[in-house]
């Protein structure tokens, strides 16, 4: 299964293609660091703590001008914001990145 995500980066996009782990988080205590991604539901400032150890967040719902989005921004982190609920989402698989798409999907 792979899913291409509709949205918008609240970062700048990544320079070149990137293919990333991802784990879906709901408590930012519960990060394997093994995951360079993250998807979340929101980009709510409980998960502000992880900017020094993610590459890339993909958020559910939020702002470009959310704290998260902008500290994100500060550290380099590339975040995505897309309108799609993702509960359906396998917990961890595959992200796939460039300039305009996102994509996350099972790793198959």
């Amino acid at each position: 299964m792979k899913l291409t995500l509709p949205g918008l980066y609240a970062s700048p996009p990544p320079t070149r293609p990137i293919r990333l782990r991802y784990q879906k988080l709901s408590d930012p205590l519960n990060y394997d660091q093994s995951y360079p991604a993250i998807v979340v539901k929101s980009l709510h400032s409980k998960y502000a703590l992880l900017v020094t150890k993610v590459k890339f967040i993909v958020a559910e719902s939020g702002s470009p001008l959310s704290h998260l989005a902008i500290v994100s921004r500060e550290h380099g982190v590339t975040v995505f914001i897309t309108d799609l609920d993702l509960a359906d989402l396998p917990d961890k698989g595959l992200l796939s990145a460039d300039t305009e798409h996102v994509e996350l999907g099972d790793g198959q």
